[in-house]
């Protein structure tokens, strides 16, 4: 059992643990208590501070969070959108765009729902199992864009919440018309196409009820349209930039004040936690995606998301997560001194990855920065420079060597999704791109390396949109100073 008090100063004190061994026996103490407990195997006296939420601290993340802005898209920008979509394909052409379905996580129980982000892109309907349809002139001019959408149904709102209905959906999907989505009105919908020259689809997700159907009935046959709409996702309007701007702030934050509560004996699973709950305090839905929190070597594992081990005095916390809000995404990833001091050979590698980081942010647009391509090859030939002289790897070391210890690329287009699509890997960086830049070493336990290397993975990612006049990094307030992040994960201490 335990013994809990708070002090004056706000803070829960565990002062004291007994176990009665002949209570648990045939039980593993490990299934029934928390990994931070796990010393119940060989019971002593403990005693942790830890710090609880104070209505100061609550005040003050309402109040950042009030400056957070996501601008709501107009519709004139979503009708923009399908107008040079339209302008991009054959004239006299039906463009058809799935959104995604609900999922169940078990049997009846749903997973929250996300719409398909092709279809948000063009059409902000929130709600699953809707299909967009539009058919162009031959001039590429639009003739009428139609969402079909689940009919409204008294019984199931009553379980599942309010629908729209085809009555409300062109208002808030901002289209010509509405209909349901039952295959007899997909079906009449998409006959108009069978006169059309070609005809264009994107997908949701995972297949909805009725579109494959009506599409077979209907006997059409469509090419993919997942590269045209890359093509116009890779740049973002202002509007796109801001709610991509509110995430990276939100996260930052959350992610600064992180470090001021990570401690040893603090698990994967709690920082996890932490990370979520500042994430909705700032106005953000959650994780955009399974956050990576990585002790020690599990930073090696470049997607490492089980999170369940403890963060133990000296180790490196590496967490790679972000904040979606708006369907807009986050990226970050930075590496913490559990215990708030770095080691020499940790922070060796610290600052070589930064130095790597900072030069190659400098550098997009530049003609080394022209493409992800082109600021992958620098970031390669900066960490060979930084290895060799680090003794990580040999003098003769050529570039080929180091996918050893930095087996990703530098980066990635992120927006609607955290991984945005791209088309090739040597797509220009142009005004409007958004882009991570990430570098990072991750030094195998194996005598190829040094052994005061062995076992410490580092990356370091922020979230960049290139402008007019050069890069402007939209995560520049999550802390990565050395210095600094030294003093933020000093702050909670154990005693």
């Amino acid at each position: 059992c335990w013994s809990i008090s708070i002090n004056q100063d706000g803070c829960q004190q565990v002062v004291g643990l007994t176990v009665v061994h002949n209570q648990l026996k045939g039980v593993n103490p490990a299934m029934v208590l928390p990994l931070w407990l796990r010393a119940v195997v060989n019971p002593k006296p403990l005693r942790m501070t830890r710090r609880l939420f104070s209505s100061d601290a609550v005040a003050t993340q309402a109040a950042a969070a009030a400056n957070i802005v996501s601008p709501t898209i107009s519709a004139e920008e979503y009708r923009h959108r399908r107008t040079l979509l339209a302008q991009q394909l054959p004239a006299n052409s039906l463009v058809i765009v799935e959104g995604n379905p609900q999922l169940n996580m078990t049997n009846d129980i749903p997973y929250r729902f996300r719409q398909n982000s092709n279809f948000r892109y063009l059409c902000p309907f929130p709600e699953p199992n809707a299909v967009l349809v539009f058919l162009t002139d031959n001039d590429h001019a639009i003739l009428q864009t139609t969402l079909a959408v689940p009919p409204k149904d008294p019984y199931k709102e009553m379980w599942d919440g309010y629908r729209i209905g085809p009555e409300k959906a062109n208002e808030v999907g901002h289209v010509d018309h509405a209909t349901t989505n039952t295959l007899p009105s997909l079906l009449a919908l998409l006959k108009q196409g069978q006169h059309a020259n070609q005809v264009f689809s994107s997908r949701g997700d995972y297949p909805g009820p009725h579109l494959p159907t009506a599409m077979t009935q209907a006997e059409l046959n469509s090419r993919p349209l997942n590269n045209h709409l890359a093509t116009l996702r890779s740049v973002k309007s202002p509007a796109e930039i801001a709610s991509l701007r509110a995430a990276a702030q939100a996260s930052s934050l959350s992610f600064n004040r992180l470090m001021t509560q990570l401690a040893p004996g603090m698990t994967e699973w709690e920082v996890d936690a932490l990370l979520e709950l500042d994430f909705r305090r700032y106005g953000c839905r959650g994780h955009a995606y399974p956050p990576v929190v990585a002790t020690g070597a599990h930073a090696l594992t470049l997607h490492y998301v089980t999170n369940n081990s403890c963060c133990e005095q000296g180790q490196l916390l590496l967490i790679d997560a972000g904040a979606e809000r708006a369907m807009y995404n986050a990226d970050i990833t930075r590496t913490l001194p559990v215990g708030g001091t770095f080691s020499p050979p940790q922070r060796a590698l610290y600052e070589a990855v930064l130095r790597v980081q900072r030069t190659c942010i400098a550098a997009i647009g530049s003609s080394d920065g022209q493409s992800l391509h082109q600021l992958h090859q620098l970031s390669t030939a900066l960490l060979l420079e930084e290895c060799i002289r680090l003794g990580v790897l040999p003098a003769a070391s050529t570039t080929a060597r180091v996918r050893d210890v930095m087996p990703h690329t530098i980066g990635h287009p992120i927006g609607l999704d955290v991984h945005d699509p791209t088309l090739a890997g040597n797509s220009p960086i142009v005004p409007g791109s958004c882009v991570t830049v990430e570098p990072g070493l991750y030094i195998p336990e194996n005598d190829a390396f040094p052994k005061e290397f062995q076992g410490i993975g580092i990356r370091i990612e922020d979230n960049i949109v290139m402008t007019e006049t050069g890069p402007d990094v939209l995560t520049k307030d999550c802390v990565f100073d050395p210095d600094t992040v030294e003093q933020l994960c000093s702050q909670y201490t154990t005693p």
